[in-house]
């Protein structure tokens, strides 16, 4: 099976094709014998440099270790129709991993209760996925991509955790760290 991907890595990302065969492209992702990925042709850009000109690859051979995030493009079938289907509920949760942040649902078996400790631990895949979530890039000034399914490689998250309810907030904790990042910006006004 050919399918379309986004690849992020930490400095580019790679929109490309890639041959999964027989499997969906998230089980080729995380097949643990499988150390790169091939794109047919494929695109290069800088997301800190949205202006730029995206370079054009005849190929593209990716390191899977050097993968963030991959967002595949097809438009799979309904879940309940795919074999080995399992009934899921999504918890909202918010992930930093290298220059991104990515908010979206972590889907846990119907009935199963999230446990903070497991986020992206070893029993975990090598790329979790997350629905209707969106990325951001800490050059891209409040710009957001968006995608039905995104995969986060989860060796390389730097912290991550359930997106908290409306209400139940410390608002001099909101306050410090709006003044601690307007500080690191060197504005003072927000």
């Amino acid at each position: 099976m050919l399918v379309p991907v986004e690849l992020y890595a930490p400095r580019h990302v790679l929109i490309g094709t890639v041959e999964t065969g027989r499997v969906r492209f998230s089980d080729h992702l995380n097949d643990r014998t499988l150390e790169q990925l091939i794109l047919g042709e494929a695109w290069l850009g800088d997301p800190a440099r949205p202006g730029a000109e995206p370079r054009r690859l005849a190929a593209a051979n990716v390191r899977k270790r050097d993968v963030l995030l991959a967002a595949p493009l097809d438009i799979p079938g309904p879940a309940v129709s795919r074999p080995a289907y399992v009934a899921t509920a999504g918890t909202p949760i918010a992930v930093s991993i290298g220059p991104y942040e990515v908010t979206g649902a972590l889907q846990l078996p119907a009935g199963a209760r999230f446990e903070i400790k497991r986020l992206f631990g070893p029993e975990s895949g090598s790329f979790v996925p997350l629905s209707g979530a969106t990325v951001s890039h800490a050059a891209g000034a409040g710009a957001l991509a968006r995608y039905p399914t995104i995969l986060v490689r989860a060796d390389r998250v730097a912290f991550a955790g359930p997106l908290a309810e409306d209400g139940a907030e410390q608002p001099f904790l909101r306050t410090a760290l709006q003044y601690r990042l307007r500080a690191l910006a060197g504005t003072r006004d927000g």
